[in-house]
């Protein structure tokens, strides 16, 4: 499921001219999740990209850029911070740089 025709950002892959993709973490129904590296100032971060075939749909589209304002404004120690959020100007797909925690899947 992770290998699928919609990840399409490799190891290594820059992303926004700002994140330098590490590896695939994980994929829903709406997008990705990447670690990656804020190059400029070598932060990890989990970067949720918005899969092409979603982000043509606006209400999905809409849903996502609301996720990350609402989730920027929370402020507690029990939901990841978001840092970041923009569209890719070349793709156009829509994405949210968060904290990035390091831990066991609560499957």
């Amino acid at each position: 499921m992770l290998d699928t025709p919609d990840t399409t950002l490799p190891p290594g892959a820059l992303f926004a001219d700002r994140y330098r993709i590490v590896k695939l973490i994980a994929r829903g129904g709406m997008g990705a999740v990447f670690e990656a590296v804020q190059v400029d100032v070598e932060q990890r971060v989990a970067l949720k990209v918005m899969l092409p075939h979603v982000a043509t749909n606006p209400k999905l589209r809409a849903y996502f850029e609301r996720e990350a304002r609402v989730s920027a404004r929370i402020e507690s120690d029990h939901v990841v911070q978001v840092y970041a959020a923009g569209v890719e100007p070349t793709s156009g797909e829509a994405w949210m740089a968060m904290e990035f925690l390091d831990g066991e899947s609560l499957e």
